[in-house]
Order: structure tokens, then sequence, then C-alpha cells
């Protein structure tokens, strides 16, 4: 018995003496970038819609070569993600910075029945639904000085939708280089967006007949994709 545990104890030294941390000066925060073959919408238990992608890939990172360096360099720079300059350690692969390529252009939720008079079937309802999400663009175009106190600053709106805590609930030292973004859908912009990986549309009011709709949410790509993910929701 005492032979087994030495084996398994020497075996478990000779494991551990092969990882080790590596650092490395990291020109960008975000190190590696990945994308996403389509989008899906889910149903919380808040009865909000929740918008994440599903089927990621690599894309590109900091080690790339060739053609996916220049992706990854494209990306830094459309994202002014240049001047990081930070040395960081890392066993492996790195634990932060990995991000959708976040470069959506329009984001807009439509029903196929009339939700109220002023929202026939198939317009816009932006205006009634808020958007909550997180991206570190803030903290990237501060020249990587912006954080956010998410323990004593948590937005009030996100206490509506409890899976958002999941998705800050990234590395602890990193958490503050994520913004909240919680605005009214209408009143988002092309820089609201960026970075972007995950959102969470809250409704704001209820429709005035019909209960159930269908509801669309489309999602246009930088790259010229248009998602348009659907979900059937009924309201109370």
């Amino acid at each position: 018995m005492k032979k087994v545990i030495v084996f398994s104890i020497l075996i478990l030294l000779l494991f551990t003496s092969c990882i080790k941390m590596e650092y490395e000066i990291f020109k960008s925060y975000i190190n590696s970038y990945y994308d996403y073959e389509e989008f899906i919408l889910t149903l919380t238990d808040s009865k909000n819609i929740k918008v994440t992608g599903k089927t990621p890939w690599d894309l590109a990172d900091w080690k790339s070569t060739g053609n996916q360096k220049k992706i990854y360099d494209n990306l830094c720079i459309l994202h002014n993600d240049l001047n990081y300059n930070k040395k960081r350690g890392y066993i492996v692969s790195t634990d932060w910075g990995c991000n959708y390529k976040g470069t959506f252009t329009e984001i807009s939720v439509i029903s196929d029945k009339d939700f109220d008079e002023k929202h026939p079937a198939g317009s816009s309802l932006n205006d009634i639904v808020r958007f909550l999400s997180t991206s570190p663009k803030k903290f990237i175009d501060s020249n990587y000085k912006s954080y956010y106190d998410w323990i004593n600053n948590y937005p009030g709106n996100f206490n509506l939708e409890n899976t958002v805590r999941d998705f800050i609930n990234v590395r602890w030292e990193d958490q503050p280089c994520y913004h909240p973004i919680d605005k009214n859908l209408s009143e988002i912009t092309i820089s609201d967006l960026a970075l972007v990986e995950w959102f969470v549309i809250i409704f704001e009011k209820q429709p005035d007949k019909e209960k159930e709709h269908e509801i669309t949410v489309t999602i246009k790509e930088g790259d010229g994709r248009v998602f348009t993910p659907n979900i059937t929701m009924v309201f109370e």
C-alpha cells in the first residue's frame, strides 16, 4: 500500500513539474477571438429572453500566424485594443481576454402579432425592450484605466434577470474590466454593441390583447451575416 502511495505522489510531482506558469507582455487585452455559427433564444425563469451564441469556434488569437494573425490584428485595430502592454502569467492558455469578435451593427425585436396600438405585428418593439449585457470596450477605450465596481454599484435593472450573474462571473481580477450595458434597445448604438458576447432583452410592458407571441430577434453582423432566431413567448 505504501508503495502505491509513494508511486502516486511521484507521478503527481512529475505531472505538476511539467506545468509551468508562462509570462508574456500582451499588447492587447483581448488575446483570443471566437465566432458563432448561430444565435439562439431561450426563455429564462424570469420570463425574459436570453440571446447567446451556439457552436463557437476559434477565430484567431495572439499566437496566430499567417491569415489568422491578420484577422486577429484587424480585430484589435477595430476595437482600439492596441496598448494594453501588460505582463501576465498563464498556464497552457489564458483564462481572460477570450471574447466573441463583437461586431454587431444592429439588433431589432418584432412580434408576429399586434402588441398594442403603437406596435402592430411586424413593427419594431425596440422602444419597449430593455437591453442588458456587458462589454470590456469602455475599459479598452479608456486606455485600460476605467474599471467598474460590481460590488458597490451593481446595476439595478440587472436584478430583473438572475442569469446575467452567470455571464459576469469571469476571472475575479477581470470582472471590473467589463462594464454593464443597460439601455432601452432603441437607444443602443454600434459603439454599445462592440465586444458584446451575449445579451438579455426584457419587455418593459405587456401586450394589450394577445398573450402568446412569436418573438424574432434580428441580429446584424459587421461581416454581413444576419441572424433571425425566434421563440414563442407567453405573456402573463
